[in-house]
């Protein structure tokens, strides 16, 4: 812009080589998304063709981006939710989990041997497979090591199975007790397990809650950071407040550095009522010299009169 504009509107943007590229910049970077804040505007024709130009090119780019961030924010929600189907998953070794993943077709991690808990967690916090096949009972009980909140509990896969206790001779007639004891005492079995077993806590949300959290006025980020903001807008304040006070006195201001009269002076002019403003008192001074004229030429034409009438009756 300050190449096509500068020879016509060399107020604005001036031919120096050091201003002139500045304020073509701001005038650029401000009617990107924009119609600009008017105070710098082309004058000539190919200068306003270039602007329009350039404010469709900003517009479209701009939506171009906005488009690209809400598809990576949309594909990083959808791809929390990973499949066991074609995953590289580990379970514990001849686990009933390693055999969960099996049949539902997950490709199982064979490079490694898995024969405790902490193989499965060092392996999933080095990312070497996508997810781990645990038991939920095994994951309460070792709360110290998947509480830390590095690792996401992706979903839950209901498998039915059954822990039991192999009998063989004479034992199996004690096959029928116990299922008799299991069932009248079913309320004080699942009192064992609710009292031995805790949930686990620590484990990060999803992605689509974290981004419906920072909208929430009540949640824990959105608190933070509002807590941060404020603190930070507060501190700024006072020290701007504390160097405006420590300063005032020693300051010595140019009244002429902030002198925009020319330039305003200027602004005006361009304007219609100015000229229509400028017209009538040009007008109005041509009418008041030609009245006085007239009246002094009229004056001294009426004594001339007066004395030849005075000299033709003597």
């Amino acid at each position: 812009m300050w190449l096509l504009d500068s020879f016509f509107n060399g107020q604005e943007f001036p031919a120096s080589p050091l201003r002139g590229p500045v304020e073509g910049m701001w005038w650029a970077f401000v009617t990107m998304t924009t119609l600009g804040y008017g105070d710098r505007v082309p004058r000539g024709i190919h200068s306003k063709l270039f602007g329009i130009v350039w404010i469709t090119c900003g517009l479209v780019i701009i939506a171009l981006v906005m488009s690209f961030i809400t598809t990576s924010l949309t594909m990083d929600i959808i791809k929390s939710d990973i499949p066991v189907y074609g995953s590289k998953v580990s379970a514990i070794d001849d686990s009933p989990e390693f055999r969960l993943g099996i049949r539902l077709n997950a490709l199982m991690d064979r490079e490694r041997r898995y024969t405790t808990l902490e193989d499965l967690y060092k392996s999933l916090n080095d990312r070497h497979v996508d997810g781990a096949l645990i038991d939920s009972y095994t994951v309460s009980s070792r709360k110290e090591l998947f509480s830390d909140g590095k690792l996401r509990m992706s979903k839950m896969i209901s498998y039915p199975s059954a822990y039991g206790v192999v009998m063989a001779g004479s034992a199996r007639k004690l096959q029928k007790c116990f299922r008799e004891f299991l069932k009248e005492e079913r309320a004080s079995v699942f009192k064992i397990i609710t009292e031995n077993v805790q949930g686990v806590t620590g484990l990060q949300k999803d992605n689509a809650d974290k981004t419906e959290g920072l909208f929430d006025a009540e949640s824990p980020v959105y608190i933070k950071a509002v807590t941060w903001c404020g603190g930070s807008l507060a501190v700024l304040t006072v020290i701007c407040l504390v160097y405006e006070l420590l300063t005032r006195k020693t300051r010595n201001p140019n009244p002429r550095r902030y002198e925009y009269s020319d330039y305003l002076e200027y602004i005006n002019k361009q304007k219609p009522l100015y000229k229509y403003t400028n017209s009538k008192e040009t007008m109005k001074k041509i009418l008041t010299d030609f009245h006085k004229t007239a009246a002094s030429g009229w004056r001294i034409l009426k004594r001339n009169i007066e004395e030849n009438y005075d000299s033709w009756r003597v």
